[in-house]
């Protein structure tokens, strides 16, 4: 394995280590299914919180943040099928070579006929989208929170992450 390799991998279990011990304070993570709370036990909470980090990392890897605006935010989070996560102080997400993310929320849009276009991550009034995010941890993502849109998104081989 490449040196670069083992310096990516040792540099992702850190932010891993700092967003799961960070996750720990987040004020609210909600994963609404037609528009209702979907609800789950803690150690589902924890993985659903893991396998989101885990998807904005895979975004942050391959570098596509891009600038968006509050009304895209507010078309967004209007949609039925999404995850919302909001925490109670500014978290950070980073990996070598790659800009820092600031933001106080996430949201995933999700909708019933294909993948999602981004990411959105908000800090007061800057907001950023997250593109090309790996399809593979998406499709674990939604699975894991037991959302019946999964089932509909077509089959992808596991990617980096």
């Amino acid at each position: 394995m490449s040196k670069r390799m083992i310096a990516l991998i040792a540099a992702l279990l850190f932010v891993g280590q700092s967003f799961a011990q960070s996750s720990e304070q987040i004020s609210r993570l909600e994963v609404f299914s037609d528009n209702q709370v979907m609800s789950f036990e803690s150690t589902k909470n924890l993985s659903l919180k893991f396998w989101l980090q885990q998807l904005m990392l895979s975004a942050l890897y391959r570098n596509e943040v891009q600038d968006s605006s509050l009304n895209e935010w507010q078309a967004q989070l209007s949609t039925s099928n999404r995850v919302y996560c909001r925490f109670s102080f500014v978290a950070s997400l980073g990996i070598p070579e790659r800009e820092t993310l600031r933001f106080e929320e996430v949201l995933l849009p999700l909708s019933s006929d294909g993948y999602p276009e981004y990411i959105f991550i908000r800090q007061g009034r800057s907001i950023q989208r997250l593109a090309k995010y790996d399809p593979w941890v998406l499709r674990k993502l939604v699975s894991e929170a037991e959302l019946p849109l999964y089932k509909n998104l077509p089959e992808v081989e596991r990617g980096l992450f």
